[in-house]
C-alpha cells in the first residue's frame, strides 16, 4: 500500500558531534551535522543530513540546518505491516532496525527502507491507496 507522512511537527537539533541514538527499534549511529529528530510521542531518530534537507521542510521562523521545527515534505512511501519479527541493517553499518509483530516496513522512493513501530505509524501516516 502507498502512504504519506502527516503533516507534524517534529523538533530537530543537529548533532554537534558523532553518536548513537536508541531509537524505538534499536540503536542507530549518527555523523556530526546529522539531524536528531524528536516526534510527536518524543520517540527520537537520527537522519542523514543530505537526506534530512531532501525530505524535511523547516516551520517559519525557523530557517533550514537550525535548530527548530520542521515538516515531512509530501513524498509517497510504500509500506506492509510486519507479520512476524523483522530487522533491516542500515546502510554505512550504522545499525540495525528491529521491528516486531504488528510494526511497519516503509520504504521511500530512493529503496532505503526502515521500520517504524505499529502505533507511530498509525498516529503519523496515512493512507493514499493501493500500490
Amino acid at each position: 500500500m502507498i502512504f504519506m507522512k502527516r503533516r507534524i511537527l517534529v523538533n530537530v537539533t543537529f548533532a554537534v558531534k558523532s553518536g548513537e541514538l536508541v531509537t524505538l527499534e534499536g540503536p542507530v549511529r549518527y555523523e556530526k551535522g546529522d539531524a536528531l529528530m524528536t516526534g510527536s510521542a518524543g520517540e527520537q531518530w537520527p537522519i542523514r543530513r543530505p537526506t534530512f534537507e531532501a525530505t524535511y521542510d523547516p516551520v517559519a521562523p525557523t530557517q533550514m540546518g537550525e535548530t527548530g521545527s520542521y515538516v515531512k515534505k509530501p513524498i509517497p512511501v510504500a509500506a506492509r505491516q510486519l507479520d512476524q519479527k523483522h530487522a533491516i541493517a542500515l546502510e554505512e553499518s550504522r545499525g540495525e532496525l528491529r521491528g516486531k509483530l504488528g510494526d511497519w516496513i516503509v520504504t521511500g522512493p530512493d529503496g532505503k527502507q526502515w521500520i517504524v513501530a505499529d502505533t507511530i505509524f498509525k498516529d503519523t501516516y496515512r493512507v493514499l491507496g493501493d500500490g
